[in-house]
């Protein structure tokens, strides 16, 4: 294959038979819409300062444009400035284009750049309308020579942009000079250090007077040609002004940018043997081509700042990849890692990608180099003013790694404050190495203080779970301490830590086994009087003050504590909770309280408490001793009893009452009711919380309707009557709503529960029950096989 040529100018004579602007000659075969292509590409209009120089002088100082067009149809072509044409009208210009369909054989490796000075370029016109083919391209190549004299500070913004417009096809480049030979310099650099595959799909013109309507990627022009264009349509580097496109250099573009321009196709080849073939981005080449730069003999310094990009590449790919090269870059890398902050957290992920290609790799040595520089960058990461976890780790798995690791820690930990050795341990710990048992002891001696002060620390916690010699250690420390560090232990073994450390802790000295029974109870893992039974009442006094809580005890605690110590010994907290109001919660376990204290030698205010509490108790008992029709008699004694009582313990009484009378029979709570009317109120309020209108407690209504026909069968009163009105209020607006279903429930329970005459009054009162009409409820009184209005009316003004 070869070149087709094509002349185009000003002639008399040429392909379209008349005079003018045309092709003045071709080679034979080449298609007409190519020699539209060429004739479109090559339109030449001079600087507009030349036109008013002397013609000789223009055509000297006129910019030359060496301009191609990749694609089907390669197009170069070199573009000069003539002057006048035959006719000596100003304006003319010689375009001498190279045209082919496979470029690749015939450029031979050289860059459409190279052919700026090539020597078979022609500027005159022929007679004839016919040209040979360019068999060849001959002559120095010229790519490097001409990149060097690039401006390199630009070259990294430049190559970005550069990429951008060829991949992306938007923002065009324009570069500004005095001179196109300087913009071919910079197009050369570009053909240079584009992956090769971007720089032969990139179009170029080194100059044009108007590059806002460029059809090319990167445009020279002179500084008139640039006075329209904006930085938001065009990447505009002006060598004139000094204006450069304002763009983050990408990361590639910086490592090309100062790669020397001869070694440029070195690197490409090398990253072209390296790479899938799949790449094509900048971020596609960057780590493929970093780690073709970092594998030469003597890379640049610049290229140990890739290394980021480089490891995790490197650990996907090297088990693919040549040994001796994976270890020459993965010992650069090494050596970089070494200049870097130790604190920087990328270095151990740079590692750990590090240990992940050498366990791939063929290189017999890798591993345990990458092991021995992670050991001595942890220790030198551990050293600085705050030792940061090691969140990223990987075992540690040849025999040199282990013997350096052990080696190394064991000479440093000795000198490291707690917080770092914590973090050196840890890291040991996960990644397999083995320190001697005393070496840990001892260092956990010291994280005994770092403990203290920052018991929460998840670092400490987590060493603690997977090292019994430092637990040990730890153990030590707090035991000399003792009772003058109390309250930071205290709050050091309410932790997780408390938990970790339980088994070291059973074999401590006296002091700190009772400091851990007094934070277990401070951490909610152990019953106070379960810990003083633990612990024993001659325990010392300022650990016996934090087990207990403080005053008052509940009555839960201080009953379960007189089950397990002489209550002589703790009368006086017990005498505290006697004499402190207690909950709705705990009335019941107050009354047991109150009776285990029956015989204590309590202090007088509080054996009168006792003595209420036992009085009350004895209550329902005394209304069951005696029949119904005495009744009357024990409710004056209750009401006589409670007019005795200042209205603290009356409010005591009826709160006791009303839970006894709760478990108690339905004679029992409505002889309490009767004779307190606060008792009822209670009931009442309870009633109303636990039955709805369409359901509730089937059980508790059971009980309600029993106690109802109790008073039913009680000699009338002003409060019986009372009574029995206020509960079949509270029933009506309840349980007298239930449908059916609900009501045939609730008399299965009472006839299997209860006197088969609870079951039947039952039926008869939801029977009776227009429920919402407080005069059809009053009919009901009293209860039978049902009456007329005026019936119940007359009974009831006798009841």
């Amino acid at each position: 294959m070869a070149f087709g040529q094509l002349y185009y100018t000003s002639c008399r004579t040429g392909l379209s038979g008349t005079a003018g602007f045309q092709f003045n000659a071709a080679s034979p075969g080449i298609a007409p819409e190519v020699l539209r292509d060429v004739e479109a590409l090559t339109t030449y209009r001079p600087p507009r300062d030349l036109t008013t120089m002397p013609v000789a002088e223009a055509v000297r100082r006129a910019p030359r444009n060496l301009c191609c067009r990749p694609g089907p149809v390669t197009v170069v072509a070199n573009v000069v400035y003539t002057g006048a044409d035959y006719s000596r009208r100003p304006g003319n210009y010689f375009a001498h284009a190279l045209v082919t369909s496979s470029p690749d054989e015939d450029f031979a490796g050289r860059l459409p750049i190279e052919l700026w000075d090539a020597p078979f370029w022609t500027h005159e016109p022929v007679d004839h309308p016919e040209l040979p083919e360019l068999d060849g391209l001959t002559g120095p190549r010229a790519a490097v020579r001409l990149a060097d004299r690039a401006d390199s500070t630009i070259l990294p913004v430049l190559l970005t942009a550069a990429d951008d417009a060829i991949r992306r096809q938007q923002r065009k480049v324009v570069l500004v000079a005095e001179d196109s030979g300087d913009v071919a310099c910079m197009i050369a650099a570009l053909s240079v250090l584009l992956p090769p595959g971007t720089a032969r799909r990139m179009s170029f013109a080194t100059y044009l007077d108007d590059p806002r309507y460029a059809r090319v990627h990167v445009a020279g022009t002179v500084p008139d040609g640039a006075t329209a264009l904006g930085q938001s349509s065009h990447y505009v580097f002006d060598s004139v002004s000094g204006r450069t496109a304002e763009l983050e250099p990408h990361p590639l573009a910086l490592l090309l940018g100062r790669l020397p321009m001869g070694r440029a196709a070195g690197v490409w080849e090398l990253s072209r043997q390296l790479g899938t073939g799949a790449e094509d981005s900048f971020d596609d080449w960057l780590p493929v081509t970093a780690t073709a730069v970092l594998s030469l003999p003597d890379p640049p310094a610049a290229a140990a700042g890739a290394w980021e990009a480089v490891v995790p590449w490197l650990a996907d790919n090297a088990a693919r990849l040549d040994g001796t090269l994976v270890e020459r870059v993965a010992g650069t890398v090494l050596d970089r890692l070494t200049a870097v902050d130790a604190s920087d957290e990328r270095i151990m992920t740079a590692l750990g990608f590090l240990a992940r290609a050498a366990s791939r790799s063929s290189a017999p040595h890798l591993l345990e180099r990458v092991e021995c520089g992670t050991v001595d960058v942890l220790v030198a990461r551990v050293r600085g003013p705050h030792p940061t976890p090691i969140t990223t780790s990987a075992p540690i798995r040849t025999p040199r790694g282990h013997q350096h690791a052990e080696a190394t820690l064991g000479a440093a930990l000795p000198g490291l404050p707690a917080p770092a050795a914590v973090v050196l341990l840890r890291w040991a710990s996960g990644s397999g190495v083995r320190l001697p048992a005393d070496l840990l002891r001892a260092t956990g001696h010291r994280v005994g203080p770092a403990l203290l002060s920052s018991p929460g620390d998840e670092a400490t916690r987590a060493l603690l779970e997977t090292s019994a010699p430092v637990r040990a250690g730890v153990v030590g420390y707090l035991d000399e301490v003792g009772f003058a560090e109390l309250d930071r232990i205290l709050a050091a073994l309410a932790t997780e830590a408390g938990e970790l450390l339980a088994a070291e802790l059973r074999d401590a000295g006296r002091e700190l086994r009772q400091l851990a029974v007094a934070a277990r109870v401070r951490a909610g893992r152990l019953d106070p009087a379960e810990a003083m039974a633990l612990l024993g009442t001659d325990a010392d006094p300022r650990v016996l003050e934090r087990v207990l809580p403080a005053d008052p005890w509940p009555p839960d605690l201080a009953l379960r504590m007189t089950e397990r110590f002489d209550t002589a010994l703790i009368i006086d907290r017990l005498a505290v909770a006697v004499l402190t109001p207690p909950s709705v919660a705990d009335l019941g376990r107050y009354a047991d309280l109150c009776a285990a204290l029956a015989d204590a030698p309590l202090p007088p205010e509080a054996n009168r408490r006792v003595t209420l509490v036992r009085e009350v108790r004895a209550w329902p008992r005394a209304v069951m001793a005696v029949p119904p029709a005495r009744r009357a008699v024990v409710r004056d004694d209750i009401r006589r009893w409670f007019d005795r009582l200042g209205p603290p313990e009356q409010d005591l009484a009826e709160a006791l009452l009303y839970e006894l009378s709760r478990e108690e029979r339905s004679p029992v709570r409505a002889e309490l009711m009767i004779a307190r009317r606060d008792i009822g109120r209670m009931y009442y309020a309870e009633l109303a919380r636990s039955l709805g209108p369409r359901d509730g407690d089937l059980h508790l209504a059971a009980r309600a309707l029993r106690t109802r026909r109790y008073l039913a069968t009680l000699k009338p009163t002003p409060a019986i009557r009372d009574t029995a009105v206020a509960l079949d209020r509270v029933l009506l607006d309840t349980a007298g709503h239930w449908n059916r279903r609900r009501q045939n429930e609730l008399h299965k329970i009472l006839v299997a529960t209860a006197d088969p005459e609870d079951a039947e009054f039952a039926r008869q009162w939801f029977t009776q029950v227009p429920p919402g009409l407080l005069d059809r409820f009053r009919s009901r009184w009293p209860f039978g096989t049902g009456s007329s209005s005026d019936e119940a009316e007359s009974r009831r003004r006798t009841f």
